[in-house]
């Protein structure tokens, strides 16, 4: 099932990376797809660790402080965020950063990001963390956390899930489960492919390892991983799934079915 995303002319959107590392380029990605000329558009990631050099807008939620850096130079002063200060800056002050403790209270951050008066909220997770369970139970990892908090803004909420498998965290069976639950659920809104993003996701990521999570998008999309017997690509990074070509060029829709205001 095909999804586009709603018409957001002259709306305040919030795109916001679910797991930390590579997620904030699969945000500033995914924002492209937004018409952000016609839209106020921010994009961001999650950390839960230091976020280098940052302009607090609420208690924890932040933008990028540090220098523009240099094309093709990493930014310096940045520590583990490097890569969140390195993606292009937005005419609203992106990338933000949400700074989510070991220990947050949930609701607190939730107002906080309530506050900023965002119409739409767009999570965005590369891999499907967001969404797996193990044995049954939550894995409540960052991604999980993250999403939690964004439904109790109450703010209308589409979860996006990229290329399911690509980070190499999730066995093949419980990805299958996940997408079979949501679908069950009624909570699929379809999917849209990733071609149009890849150039971006390409730009961005020059210059990481090729285990991170784009450049694992590219590798497969330019027919570079492995392939077992029947047909399933080989993810080269952590559990080594083997998922369906189709999961690594495409990002799964999700309307959580949590009450939340429409968007309309």
């Amino acid at each position: 099932m095909p999804f586009t995303f709603p018409d957001v002319t002259g709306r305040h959107i919030f795109v916001l990376g679910l797991g930390g590392g590579c997620d904030v380029i699969t945000a500033y990605a995914a924002s492209r797809l937004l018409s952000p000329g016609a839209a106020r558009v921010v994009y961001g990631n999650t950390k839960t660790d230091s976020a280098g050099p940052v302009e607090r807008l609420t208690p924890h939620v932040a933008r990028v402080a540090s220098p523009v850096p240099e094309p093709g130079h990493k930014p310096k002063g940045c520590g583990s965020a490097a890569i969140d200060h390195g993606v292009p800056r937005g005419a609203h002050g992106s990338p933000w950063i949400v700074l989510l403790g070991r220990d947050h209270d949930a609701d607190a951050l939730a107002t906080e990001i309530a506050s900023l008066g965002f119409d739409l909220i767009i999570g965005v997770d590369a891999g499907g963390d967001s969404i797996v369970t193990k044995r049954g139970r939550p894995r409540r990892g960052r991604d999980q956390r993250v999403l939690a908090v964004l439904l109790r803004t109450r703010v209308p909420v589409l979860h996006v899930v990229v290329a399911p498998g690509c980070d190499g965290e999730s066995r093949t069976g419980d990805l299958c489960d996940a997408l079979a639950a949501r679908l069950n659920a009624g909570a699929y809104r379809g999917c849209f492919p990733l071609a149009p993003i890849l150039p971006v996701l390409r730009e961005q990521s020059s210059g990481l390892s090729e285990a991170r999570t784009p450049r694992i998008v590219l590798a497969a999309a330019d027919g570079r991983l492995d392939r077992t017997a029947t047909g399933r690509v080989v993810v080269p990074r952590g559990c080594r799934p083997a998922v369906p070509p189709s999961w690594l060029a495409h990002a799964f829709v999700f309307e959580p079915a949590a009450p939340q205001r429409s968007f309309s």
